[in-house]
């Protein structure tokens, strides 16, 4: 993704996601306290130490902003979190794994739901049983069709 691209689309990601949490003040800082203590809870399971520690020092520090600030000042911080969590996905985005991966995922998923035996594992390598014969999607299917068919948002 070209890197004009990137940046529109973290800053579109980014107050999309302010906007729906922040318009309440309480929702805003609930979201924030929330979102410290889940990230508190992962990153001690984290293994790589120095990066967690890092993290840490980050969530500690909103934390004690969040506990003195107003509902501006709330607004701003949690606009920072969102933005670093953006910044983490679209910086691990790439597109060649992107288009790699559906032609080994699915495949794999193949074997994996017709692994109920040696002639159904045959089937699924002649082409015969295919993923979309084992699924069952259940839910707001007409949403989902109406979304799918807008492609990416970029």
């Amino acid at each position: 993704m070209d890197p004009a691209k990137k940046e529109k689309l973290l800053v579109e990601v980014v107050e999309r996601v302010l906007n729906r949490w922040a318009k309440d003040p309480a929702n805003c800082e609930q979201a924030i306290f929330d979102t410290i203590y889940e990230e508190r809870r992962r990153l001690e399971k984290e293994s790589k130490k120095r990066l967690a520690r890092k993290e840490l020092r980050f969530y500690n520090n909103i934390y004690s902003k969040v506990l003195k600030g107003s509902p501006h000042e709330h607004r701003i911080l949690l606009k920072q979190c969102i933005q670093r969590f953006a910044d983490e996905i679209v910086g691990h985005f790439d597109p060649i794994v992107h288009a790699f991966a559906p032609r080994i995922v699915l495949p794999s998923l193949n074997i994996l739901f017709n692994s109920g035996g040696p002639w159904r594992l045959i089937e699924t390598f002649q082409g015969s049983r295919t993923l979309i014969d084992q699924l069952e999607v259940n839910g707001e299917t007409r949403t989902l069709k109406k979304v799918s068919k807008l492609g990416p948002p970029f």
